[in-house]
């Protein structure tokens, strides 16, 4: 039986209190992003590397030299889990553990509430390391990630 540690999340290294930022839908005439199953999100994030190797500080870069390679992504149906540095030459050191907290973070606060659509967040020693979490239409996929690397770059959010 495996062990699922999403329920204890929340109880390590403090609250939600960190900044997160909800994805805002845009007018109707505009791009839309898709809404995000709850259920789906809960269990991609639960597979993003856990045991006791997720508490190990890892540099996370683009560089292959890195200790973990970004940008990366977990998906499951509609929901999207992803991880990039700032920039080409960038680097930021943090754990699986504070990703996976992140992310559950960011379901809480941006798809089990409406407009349940996603959001962003940083994590590491810096806040150098983005976490963002977004829905994909079926057969619209890469329309879905230009719109969220759109909304990323304009810094469509709102904070909650």
């Amino acid at each position: 039986m495996m062990f699922n540690p999403l329920p204890l999340l929340p109880l390590l290294n403090g609250s939600l209190s960190s900044t997160l930022d909800c994805w805002q839908q845009h007018p109707a005439k505009e791009m839309q992003l898709p809404p995000i199953i709850y259920k789906e999100c809960r269990e991609i994030i639960a597979q993003i590397h856990v045991g006791e190797k997720s508490l190990a500080p890892l540099v996370f870069s683009r560089s292959s030299s890195a200790g973990f390679k970004v940008p990366e992504s977990w998906q499951h149906g509609s929901c999207v889990v992803t991880i990039d540095v700032k920039g080409n030459d960038a680097h930021e050191t943090s754990t699986f553990a504070e990703i996976t907290k992140r992310a559950f973070s960011l379901m809480v606060e941006c798809v089990i509430k409406e407009p349940h659509l996603g959001g962003r967040s940083f994590v590491g020693d810096h806040d150098g390391l983005e976490v963002l979490l977004f829905g994909l239409e079926p057969g619209r996929e890469s329309y879905c990630v230009l719109l969220v690397r759109i909304l990323t770059v304009k810094g469509t959010v709102r904070e909650s």
